[in-house]
């Protein structure tokens, strides 16, 4: 048999509120910890076969935003340099499309370290794309071998900043995992080559891109530079290339007119032509080598004619014409001193030779007279 028990009023006004101040503790506690709970995490792709010496694989970095929008990360691997050797990151495949810090490799330190920004920030997969779309970098490792019969080598994330899409820049708290490969002296199968195989089908242009113009009087010491940026999502892109053509060969690149060159180069790119009378092309190539070039003509409004070139060139033929009128005048002047120098010579030897023609007409004069005498 079940008794019922009651409470006085007071008592069950006193559970009332104890209930409710411990909801509220909880309330608060759950919103303190509910940052935590979006932490992201870093972490390495895990490979399940043996791999042996000789073979480049490739381990794809990549972020669990923990349903948090992201916008920014800084990353750095440290990876077990007497058995791997790190030859690329490729960054084909990445979220991140503004870097801040290209990939640098130390391989004397076994390191690999970057940064790099998500305009309009990530907050997950990518709505309809079937693929996970958290991929970092891709990074590709020579396996050197094994001084054991089998042997593991780890590569790790030992240091990770990871901002908030918030406009704050919030940093989240972030976990990182390793991944260890297994790596055995030799197997009985053939070498692998994914970073060869992944270059040799890619036959895709990097993607089109746009070229801006800056002019910021903090940047450059105010000059004009162009800002440039672009993917390409089979092997990556390996570099750019920037040629200030000088159509009308005016020499706005050199004192005299030529054609421009290609220059690697890279964003931000400061021009040489400060006249932007120049049209600006930029090529992006992938590690396969295909390219894509954009050209970039700057707006009318802004072109400068170049005074100072006219300037030059106006002094240059002045110069050249006052030099030659001087050289001439400075050889006539020479010649006139050496004809007047000439000239009473010549007028003696002129007077001496006739005074000798009148003196040997008088001595046969003479001596024809003496033998007239004689007869």
């Amino acid at each position: 048999m079940l008794r019922r028990f009651s409470l006085p009023h007071e008592a069950l006004s006193y559970r009332a509120g104890a209930s409710a101040v411990a909801g509220v503790l909880g309330l608060l506690l759950f919103l303190q910890a509910a940052p935590d709970a979006r932490a992201a995490v870093i972490f390495l792709e895990a490979r399940d076969e043996v791999l042996q010496q000789g073979d480049v694989v490739m381990v794809p970095l990549r972020i669990d935003t923990e349903d948090a929008c992201v916008n920014a990360v800084e990353v750095q691997i440290r990876y077990d340099r007497d058995v791997l050797s790190a030859i690329d990151v490729s960054r084909g495949r990445s979220i991140l499309s503004l870097w801040t810090e290209t990939p640098e490799i130390d391989k004397e330190k076994g390191r690999i370290r970057f940064s790099g920004g998500i305009p309009g920030g990530y907050c997950g997969r990518v709505t309809g794309d079937p693929g996970l779309t958290n991929i970092l970098a891709d990074i590709a490792f020579l396996v050197k071998g094994a001084a054991r019969e089998r042997q593991e080598a780890l590569v790790s994330v030992d240091f990770t900043r990871v901002y908030a899409h918030d406009g704050r820049g919030t940093l989240l708290p972030t976990t990182a995992k390793p991944v260890a490969l297994t790596v055995a002296p030799s197997l009985a199968r053939p070498v692998l080559d994914e970073w060869l195989e992944r270059v040799r089908e890619d036959d895709v242009a990097p993607e089109l891109f746009s070229i801006v113009l800056n002019n910021d009087p903090s940047v450059a010491r105010g000059k004009y530079y162009i800002v440039f940026s672009t993917t390409d999502k089979q092997s990556g892109i390996d570099h750019y290339e920037v040629r200030e053509t000088d159509p009308k060969r005016w020499g706005f690149l050199s004192w005299i007119g030529r054609e421009a060159r290609w220059v690697v180069a890279e964003s931000p790119y400061v021009l040489r032509d400060q006249s932007l009378n120049s049209t600006i092309q930029v090529k992006a190539v992938d590690k396969a080598g295909n390219e894509r070039v954009v050209n970039y003509h700057p707006p009318a409004e802004l072109a400068r004619t170049p005074y100072l070139l006219f300037l030059m060139w106006g002094l240059g033929i002045l110069l050249l014409g006052g030099a030659s009128f001087f050289a001439a005048r400075h050889v006539m002047g020479r010649w006139r001193e050496g004809y007047a120098r000439g000239a009473p010579a010549a007028a003696d030897d002129q007077k001496k030779e006739v005074q000798g023609a009148a003196g040997e007409g008088e001595r046969r004069a003479s001596e024809q007279k003496g033998h007239d005498a004689e007869k």
